[in-house]
């Protein structure tokens, strides 16, 4: 990948999906960066004494999503970031901003300009 600086909304979003504990390939992805660049401003931030949930290891070759989820991003700079929480429920970051989908959700949509989900 080529050299790529973040601007500090980029770097504000970056801490929010730390913080809320996203796979660090997921946010290299997300921002087009290494890897590696992900895991250093980690460090960074652990440096400064904040806190945040440990992730470690790979999501596996499926996806997290439960079944029913569709994910059609418009382009990788809009493409959600997801996990599962400990309740069942999926969380779901896009541009940023964090929402929670419920277990007993039975269809997901995500695209451009909409979230439907159908129970």
């Amino acid at each position: 990948m080529s050299h790529k600086r973040l601007s500090n909304a980029e770097k504000a979003e970056l801490k929010q999906m730390v913080m809320a504990g996203v796979i660090p390939d997921d946010i290299s992805k997300h921002f087009g960066v290494a890897i590696s660049s992900v895991h250093n401003f980690k460090k960074q931030l652990r440096d400064q004494g904040v806190e945040f949930p440990i992730v470690r290891g790979k999501r596996s070759s499926g996806t997290q999503l439960p079944s029913g989820v569709v994910n059609e991003p418009e382009s990788s700079k809009s493409t959600p970031v997801t996990r599962q929480t400990s309740n069942g429920a999926t969380n779901v970051v896009i541009n940023g901003v964090s929402y929670e989908v419920s277990a007993q959700a039975k269809r997901v949509v995500i695209a451009k300009g909409e979230i439907r989900v159908d129970f």
